[in-house]
């Protein structure tokens, strides 16, 4: 999005525009920023036109209030704009176990799958919930192993959890049972 921003003001430059400096780098994870103030020490300053009618840089051109001078948090020209999780998320839907389904003898091992919709941001983690309670901590997959479960009737769901730890997305608790044969004396 940061590159398509960019090469939108490149081709839309008029002759005769203002330069303005831009620096670009990568840090560790391999994500190529963009911005008006360099943050590494290995950025690289990238020379860009910028056209007549944009004159402040750290004008906020993304979100609710768009266009207009208010008190928002500015964005910097090379910034995309970042979508909340908790606005993101629409599904996190447990397709195993199934609902009602009667599971004999696991052995306590509860194998566990959900589909999370969209896919579940690189950031953003798995919480799964036995019985409304979270259960091992929370991951970046969409499969698990959930454990001890024992003999009854139990719900299990699944929560999106942001970076921070804040549940932004919980799907619907689905209902199962667990049964364990005995030998007769």
């Amino acid at each position: 999005m940061r590159t398509l921003l960019i090469l939108a003001i490149l081709v839309a430059t008029p002759v005769g525009a203002a330069a303005q400096d831009i620096y670009r780098w990568v840090d560790e994870n391999g994500i190529v920023h963009y911005s008006d103030q360099p943050r590494e020490a290995d950025a690289e300053a990238v020379e860009i036109d910028v056209p007549p009618g944009i004159s402040d840089p750290t004008r906020n051109y993304f979100g609710p209030n768009a266009g207009t001078q208010d008190d928002a948090e500015p964005v910097s020209l090379g910034a995309a704009p970042t979508v909340d999780s908790a606005d993101y998320y629409r599904g996190a839907e447990i397709q195993s176990p199934q609902p009602q389904q009667v599971l004999w003898n696991i052995v306590t091992r509860l194998p566990v799958d959900v589909v999370v919709t969209p896919a579940l941001k690189a950031s953003d983690r798995v919480q799964f919930l036995l019985d409304g309670q979270p259960i091992g901590e929370p991951i970046g997959g969409t499969s698990t192993i959930v454990q001890p479960v024992y003999r009854g009737q139990h719900t299990i769901a699944a929560a999106i959890v942001s970076p921070n730890g804040e549940i932004v997305f919980q799907g619907p608790a689905v209902e199962f049972f667990v049964q364990q044969s005995s030998r007769a004396r």
